[in-house]
């Protein structure tokens, strides 16, 4: 492991933090990393404890409960005096300089809904439709990609609603109404969407821009995405589908009509 002298860790702890963040990325599932550690900085360094940001409480106390002593630990081997890790919440003031060229507005449209929408209110309350843990558990989405659905989702949600939930709802939504459901710093939400056409397995779709000649220029510029209200099916699922639609469509009789009134049965049986 290497070592630094204490006198670095004083006038620069981002480097021995650094050090500690490569560390945890071999040691830790790619997921969790990059989910809960990637996006922390060192903020300062005073009396044998290294302040360390994180970008909300969440992320703070997940840290703090899984991570403290581990982070501890590797950085008494690497400054060989002990240290102890305090995990903060902070958020930069400013954008990073890589960022300011998505500084536009997202347009978002809206698709795909179903009678869950309905019932519930996520309007009030942020709200995980049940299906979407499915896409969790079996792999289909990290937690990264959900939370980037979820906050494009819920950005836009109210207003959805209130259009009483139609096929299709174009809003013009700042970005900043996004981020601050996406668990993630504006830094790590930019680099996420950026030169991507399809975000989520598909659940977030980049649209063509609309190009120049509207009454509003910031409009015209606006990154423009559409977002699915329900969750896909997961691979596993679809698969299980098709496997039950294509082994009942073939024991029925071989004509067109038997075979649709099979696919069909099969299906409302599913349903």
């Amino acid at each position: 492991m290497t070592t630094i002298a204490t006198s670095t860790l004083v006038s620069d702890p981002q480097r021995a933090w650094q050090i500690v963040l490569g560390q945890l990325q071999m040691e830790m599932p790619r997921a969790s990393y990059e989910t809960w550690v990637r996006d922390t900085k060192a903020l300062s360094y005073k009396d044998g404890h290294l302040m360390i940001g994180a970008r909300n409480a969440y992320a703070r106390d997940w840290l703090e409960s899984r991570l403290q002593s581990t982070a501890s630990r590797l950085l008494i081997g690497i400054m060989n005096c002990a240290v102890e890790v305090d995990f903060i919440v902070f958020q930069p003031d400013l954008l990073d300089t890589d960022d300011l060229e998505e500084e536009n507005d997202h347009e978002i449209e809206l698709a795909s809904s179903s009678h869950y929408e309905e019932e519930v209110k996520p309007h009030r309350v942020i709200v995980i439709p049940g299906y979407a843990l499915r896409l969790l558990a079996q792999g289909d989405l990290s937690a990264r990609e959900m939370s980037l659905w979820m906050s494009f989702r819920q950005a836009a949600y109210f207003d959805w609603k209130k259009s009483k939930g139609g096929a299709s709802f174009t809003r013009n939504i700042p970005h900043q109404e996004i981020i601050k459901f996406a668990n993630m710093s504006r830094t790590s939400f930019f680099r996420e969407i950026r030169d991507k056409d399809f975000l989520a397995e598909g659940m977030i779709q980049r649209l063509p821009e609309m190009g120049g000649g509207g009454f509003n220029p910031r409009l015209d510029n606006a990154n423009r995405w559409k977002v699915s209200m329900s969750p896909r099916l997961t691979r596993r699922d679809a698969a299980v589908i098709e496997l039950i639609l294509s082994t009942d469509i073939a024991l029925a009789e071989e004509t067109t009509e038997a075979r649709k009134a099979a696919a069909l049965h099969s299906l409302d049986e599913m349903a």
